[in-house]
């Protein structure tokens, strides 16, 4: 396939969140289902939701799949549960 790459994008637990297809003039983003939560225009350098609303500048599209080195995780950080208490250490 020239002029188009795909990466799979999986969360911290290794479960596929989305894929992000580069299609030359923009880049889309597909849920784990295959539909389309955004694109990103790269001439514009703006990304659109799906809906065609503007996203904001530059590429958002991690962000919009949740994957976003800042954006918030489901994984409970090391040592703690997923409600946020520590774990008590085994015996």
């Amino acid at each position: 396939m020239t002029g188009m790459s795909r990466e799979e994008i999986k969360d911290a637990r290794g479960k596929l969140v989305g894929v992000i297809e580069d299609k030359g003039k923009e880049v889309l983003a597909l849920d784990a289902s295959g539909r389309r939560k955004a694109r990103f225009d790269k001439q514009q350098n703006v990304t659109y939701d799906a809906a065609g609303n503007e996203l904001g500048k530059g590429n958002q599209l991690l962000k919009v799949l949740g994957s976003a080195p800042n954006a918030p995780s489901n994984a409970p950080k090391p040592g703690f549960t997923k409600y946020g208490t520590p774990l008590k250490p085994k015996k």
